[in-house]
């Protein structure tokens, strides 16, 4: 019997994927100290590239090098891309797309999400002070708060980099608007305080994310995917909720989105590392019920936004076997399935499920094979210990990835 996983899927641009496996966007941190494709990046997709996944969405690219979301990360602007970078990005895209599969660039500006060692001064909505920042994974700086001229610069400087991902052989881009970084902490009520046209109403907090939508789509051809990463919630005290991204998906539907990539968690409650509080509020207004659905914290959510979406939309984070992933697309939670750390340990995971080899997997994964998250560090009292936790285990992945992007040179 064929596994639902091998189901061909056409994005609504006409883009065509084999199955429906994702590689979903992990920061690989292992660009070059400028900021530019690395021969290990290269080889590390080339490597994913054969793992049988009908897509893969690469790590967040900055569309701003002032702002570099990591020391090690990529940055495609009109710097990068003039300094005969151009090779570089079109030799990372040909190593993914050499057996067969599609890949998307993740387009990103962190805002404040930027280490403290980076930038003595990030930029966020509104600005914060160093004590609102306590529970952030990411060791920042107090951010300042955007001017409405570097605000409306951003549609600009994301419709270039994705111009410039579509001159270098990229089959789409992925405009990251979830899991804390600037677009997302733009449609939270938590972190945007502003007054203008860019703060106050959800639609007004929804703008920077539509502009940008629009603006990558005018700069770019027919037949080039563009995706949106969401956050369906944020899982913050006045965070984003699910009532207010159900209202951004009916305005999403009026765009030309080919996927939505639904996520859940911030930069406090980073969900997609599986180390979110025992439950995420779901449903009922901004706290709601608990509940979790399978142990997959996104699925929670994305039966919801599927009943909505007019786009296909993509679930990713906590599968741990086969039969889990199956259900998500047979039960409609889900259009596609998403796999990232279980990646890391097992690059051919994707074949090996198409081939019905692998009826579990991600034991290895220190973080969910440990019952002392599920106690006691999840308690608000131990959140440096979490933090820390959560820094040695992002670490470690990232240590994963560049011993993959260098196993085979």
């Amino acid at each position: 019997m064929t596994t639902p996983l091998a189901q061909v899927l056409t994005f609504p641009c006409g883009l065509v994927l084999a199955n429906r496996i994702v590689k979903t966007a992990l920061q690989e941190g292992l660009g070059t100290e400028e900021f530019g494709v690395s021969s290990e990046l290269v080889q590390l997709y080339d490597l994913w590239g054969a793992s049988g996944a009908g897509l893969l969405i690469t790590g967040g690219v900055s569309v701003d090098r002032r702002y570099p979301g990591s020391p090690a990360c990529v940055v495609l602007d009109d710097v990068g891309f003039a300094r005969g970078q151009r090779e570089r990005f079109e030799q990372w895209n040909e190593a993914g797309q050499r057996h067969g599969g599609r890949v998307l660039m993740q387009l990103n500006h962190p805002g404040r999400a930027i280490p403290r060692s980076l930038c003595r001064r990030p930029v966020a909505p509104s600005a914060l002070r160093a004590r609102d920042l306590k529970d952030d994974i990411v060791r920042s700086a107090p951010p300042r708060a955007m001017t409405d001229e570097e605000v409306q610069a951003l549609p600009d400087q994301f419709a270039k980099a994705a111009r410039f991902a579509q001159q270098a052989g990229f089959d789409g881009v992925q405009i990251q608007a979830g899991h804390g970084q600037l677009i997302s902490q733009f449609l939270s009520p938590r972190w945007n305080k502003r007054s203008d046209r860019w703060g106050g109403t959800l639609e007004n907090r929804s703008r920077l994310l539509l502009e940008v939508l629009r603006a990558c789509c005018a700069s770019v051809s027919p037949g080039f995917a563009i995706s949106v990463r969401l956050s369906a919630i944020d899982g913050e005290p006045d965070g984003i909720c699910l009532d207010d991204t159900l209202q951004l998906v009916d305005w999403l539907n009026a765009e030309a989105v080919d996927l939505l990539d639904v996520s859940v968690g911030g930069l406090a409650q980073p969900a997609m590392l599986g180390l979110q509080g025992r439950h995420l509020p779901i449903h009922e207004g901004r706290l709601g019920q608990p509940g979790l659905s399978r142990g997959v914290p996104a699925l929670a959510y994305a039966r919801a936004v599927n009943s909505r979406s007019r786009m296909p939309i993509l679930v990713s984070g906590g599968f741990r076997s086969a039969a889990v992933l199956e259900g998500a697309i047979t039960d409609q939670y889900t259009d596609l399935v998403g796999l990232g750390r279980s990646m890391c340990l097992e690059p051919d995971l994707p074949m090996k499920l198409l081939r019905q080899q692998d009826a579990q997997f991600g034991s290895g994964e220190v973080i969910h094979s440990t019952s002392f998250w599920q106690g006691i560090v999840r308690q608000p009292c131990f959140f440096s210990i979490r933090k820390a936790f959560i820094r040695s285990h992002m670490s470690n992945y990232q240590s994963k990835l560049q011993k993959l992007g260098t196993a085979f040179r």
